[in-house]
């Protein structure tokens, strides 16, 4: 029986092991790979976040004007306004307590474009730019009415809750924009927001007789100041 030498030995073991220890050195490789390329996208996008804030407000009428400043880096894009809604379902439900029961109140959401303005003129983006500041966007608010069913203003929405006889509501507005990397993020409007309450008969007489008068600023100046928004 013949004796392998060292040599010949060795070169049968790279050949057993050779295509393993390639398979699982490329394996190795890819793995680090995607790590750093997580790495690098997690840190463009910390780079490349941006942080939108409401500088200042105005109302007038359905309309509302926002000043927004971007303290991040990254592009904001597709801005638009969202109301949340919440409506009683009990009678003896009290809508300013934080402790109230999420089961009974309802609540419903709608959303709606606002533009960006310069000089006075709407442009056709809803974007606005890392470190910008003090930018003017307008829109109106949306409102949901008892069912759901979202309005593009105020008066519609609201106009609509009054008919269906729903006095009392406590509601709250958001700017919400989209990141680079489709997250969506939202910023306060009304903070925390407000609770609104109107006596069953003042409230059909305001529907049948002063329907234009239901105006975001109408509502918003009839409410009441909430402590805090409830928890999602």
């Amino acid at each position: 029986m013949s004796l392998l030498s060292p040599y010949a030995l060795f070169s049968n073991w790279l050949l057993k092991w050779g295509q393993v220890l390639g398979a699982l050195g490329s394996l190795i490789l890819s793995g680090l790979l995607v790590w750093l390329y997580y790495q690098q996208y997690e840190l463009l996008k910390i780079e490349q976040t941006p942080s939108l804030e409401v500088s200042d407000w105005e109302m007038n009428g359905d309309k509302i004007t926002l000043y927004l400043s971007n303290f991040g880096e990254g592009l904001a894009k597709n801005l638009r306004l969202r109301t949340t809604a919440e409506y009683p379902t009990e009678d003896d439900v009290n809508m300013v307590s934080d402790s109230r029961n999420r089961d009974n109140v309802e609540v419903f959401t709608v959303e709606h474009n606002i533009h960006r303005y310069e000089e006075g003129e709407q442009l056709r983006e809803r974007d606005i730019m890392g470190t910008e500041r003090k930018v003017e966007f307008r829109g109106e608010p949306p409102f949901p009415d008892p069912s759901g069913q979202g309005y593009g203003n105020f008066q519609s929405g609201v106009g609509e809750s009054l008919r269906e006889e729903a006095y009392e509501f406590y509601f709250w507005i958001d700017v919400v924009y989209e990141t680079e990397f489709g997250e969506e993020k939202a910023e306060p409007v009304t903070v925390p927001g407000r609770w609104f309450e109107i006596e069953p008969e003042e409230g059909k007489k305001l529907f049948q007789t002063q329907p234009n008068e239901i105006t975001y600023e109408y509502i918003f100046n009839k409410s009441a100041f909430a402590s805090s928004r409830p928890d999602g």
